[in-house]
């Protein structure tokens, strides 16, 4: 009798992963027993503690561990672990200052407020000195004349002086030729330009009044506006006069223009037959408001562009 080979399947599993698939001999699936291994979260721990245990019942059992090396060393006992105590880091009193500053809060503040008066102390004397204006001496050139100077406003370029008898004004006067181009887009009044032409002969019985300005291409006229990127040829002419050594004080509108601003002119023949030199300081500049007018116009800012020494022509 022919019988047709069949084969059998496990009761209660369906699907392709258990076709062709032989049973193990106590009837269960080799796939399945993979798959709840790899998906039980339990099993892995499972054989985590049990792998813990044999360590541990190896190292009891040890009478002392072999290293690499083939040294034996006795097995540390279990139990809790304890550190001895180790300072890791000391202070290195070899590196640290003579004088150490105080270590409590107090020291320090107690420290800081003894040593307020001393830089409070500090601070006048350098205020006393000058020490915290503008560092005028910094920014001091000296300009050869000859060679040109630059502001904001304006590149001037003083060539020479000479003083002699005022024929228009009567008195002396001083008369610096040199050479001016302005710099800013619009025209700018002459007038502006006299803060920024400081005269210095050396000595308070001698000194500069108010600049004018006249053209060299046309002696007889003076300067209305010096027009932008336009290099002009001029004469810069001071009216000269007695100065009061011992009075510092800036003259007020009123002792300017009052009954003296109409008198003879001073006679300071005596003054320029000792002098033979004279400092033209060319100031900064800058455009801001003045003190009573909101229009902006240019002023100088007290800071020093150039300074030429100018031997003086006598006529």
């Amino acid at each position: 009798m022919f019988v047709r080979p069949f084969t059998v399947r496990r009761r209660g599993t369906r699907g392709p992963s258990s076709r062709g698939c032989r049973m193990s001999p106590n009837g269960s699936n080799p796939r399945e027993a993979v798959f709840r291994s790899a998906f039980n979260p339990l099993s892995g721990r499972e054989r985590a503690r049990g792998a813990v245990r044999r360590l541990l019942g190896a190292v009891r059992a040890a009478p002392g561990a072999v290293s690499s090396f083939g040294r034996s060393f006795p097995s540390p006992p279990l139990g809790p672990l304890s550190f001895p105590f180790v300072a890791h880091h000391l202070p290195d009193l070899d590196d640290g200052p003579d004088l150490p500053l105080p270590r409590t809060v107090r020291g320090r503040v107690l420290l800081a407020a003894a040593g307020a008066p001393v830089i409070a102390l500090l601070l006048v004397a350098l205020w006393l000195t000058g020490g915290l204006d503008d560092a005028k001496a910094v920014q001091f050139k000296t300009a050869e004349p000859g060679k040109a100077v630059q502001n904001k406003l304006l590149k001037a370029t003083l060539h020479e002086a000479s003083v002699g008898a005022d024929p228009d004004l009567g008195g002396y006067r001083l008369e610096v030729r040199a050479e001016l181009e302005s710099l800013a887009d619009e025209p700018v009044p002459a007038s502006q330009l006299n803060t920024l032409f400081k005269v210095d002969f050396g000595r308070k019985d001698l000194k500069a009044e108010t600049m004018r300005v006249r053209l060299v291409r046309l002696p007889d006229t003076e300067l209305g506006d010096l027009q932008p990127k336009m290099p002009e040829e001029v004469v810069l002419v001071w009216t000269l006069a007695e100065g009061d050594p011992a009075d510092d004080k800036i003259k007020t509108a009123e002792e300017t223009f009052g009954e003296d601003f109409l008198a003879e002119p001073d006679d300071v023949s005596a003054q320029l037959a000792e002098v033979d030199k004279a400092e033209i300081t060319v100031t900064g500049a800058k455009f801001e408001p003045g003190f009573t007018d909101p229009a902006k116009r240019w002023w100088t800012d007290d800071k020093t562009a150039g300074v030429y020494t100018l031997p003086l022509e006598k006529g």
